[in-house]
């Protein structure tokens, strides 16, 4: 009977060895980004020197168990989508010193602005996307449903207050002008908007 246990106990050690050896890797969300939009991360990865992707290839997309590959990369989009917008933006308020506005800043920040609009999802892709935590999560609580959709609407919420509108207007202003400052914020008075602030939808309670 000893024998059987520490066969068996043999047996299911070498099984989870196994798993561990043969199951695919976390990918980091560099890999998500080649994967999600090729044109742009090479666009990004073309900058010499490298621009500050470091963080991309040290997050890791964590994969819950019996997830696919393909299910885990949906899952992490959208926080992939919410570190695009955060580089995006931290570029664009650089403008507002006349030093920052070069060929190189402004093909790099349209470059960061071209892989936000890659990543956003339509809302077809945003329900797919609630759709795959329902079933992947279905006793949760809705505080994830709440967190994914903070991250679309504060996406939604960058193009509603024209970001983009004022990059574009940014790219014709003279640097050497000794009214760089004034002219910045004449734009940003001009193409911005205060927009609604997104909120985080609170859970009802549940009866029972």
């Amino acid at each position: 009977m000893k024998r059987l246990i520490a066969a068996a106990l043999i047996g299911y050690v070498t099984f989870l060895l196994a798993l561990a050896v043969f199951r695919p890797a976390n990918p980091s969300y560099a890999e998500l980004a080649q994967e999600f939009c090729p044109v742009e991360w090479a666009a990004l990865e073309a900058f010499d020197p490298p621009l500050y992707l470091q963080h991309y290839h040290d997050q890791e997309a964590g994969r819950e168990r019996g997830t696919s590959l393909a299910v885990n990369a949906v899952l992490h989009r959208p926080f992939l989508l919410a570190l695009a917008n955060a580089d995006f933006v931290s570029h664009f308020v650089s403008f507002d010193r006349a030093e920052n506005h070069s060929p190189y800043t402004i093909a790099h920040t349209q470059v960061r602005l071209d892989f936000v609009k890659c990543l956003n999802l339509s809302e077809e892709g945003r329900a797919v996307t609630h759709q795959m935590y329902e079933e992947v999560y279905p006793e949760e609580e809705y505080s994830r449903h709440d967190g994914i959709q903070h991250i679309f609407d504060m996406t939604d919420n960058l193009f509603c207050m024209g970001f983009d509108q004022a990059f574009e207007a940014f790219k014709k202003l003279d640097p050497d002008s000794p009214y760089y400052y004034h002219a910045h914020f004449n734009v940003t008075k001009q193409k911005m908007k205060v927009c609604p602030a997104p909120e985080v939808t609170q859970p009802s309670p549940q009866s029972g």
